[in-house]
């Protein structure tokens, strides 16, 4: 495992046995929020994407062609996915 100068998680990696080792990247944006997620294992490299709000509530997230957005009412609790 390997982590950001704040502490957060940058890097881990699962040997498995069988295949190559599962390795994950994590990348924050300006505000420590987790702005994405890259996967790489013997299958090839996947990245989960996500963005947030000026009050720092994810509001979507890509993971390839799939994506949710998320919506909340005034008091800030999320209506749906």
């Amino acid at each position: 495992r390997a982590y950001t100068v704040l502490g957060q998680l940058s890097r881990s990696a699962l040997a498995t046995p069988h295949a190559a080792p599962l390795i994950r990247e994590y990348a924050y944006d300006a505000h420590a929020h987790l702005a994405s997620i890259r996967q790489r294992d013997g299958a090839g490299t996947r990245a989960i994407a996500y963005a947030y709000d000026a009050s720092g509530r994810l509001i979507a997230s890509q993971h390839g062609a799939q994506r949710h957005d998320y919506r909340f009412d005034p008091a800030g609790n999320r209506l749906d996915v």
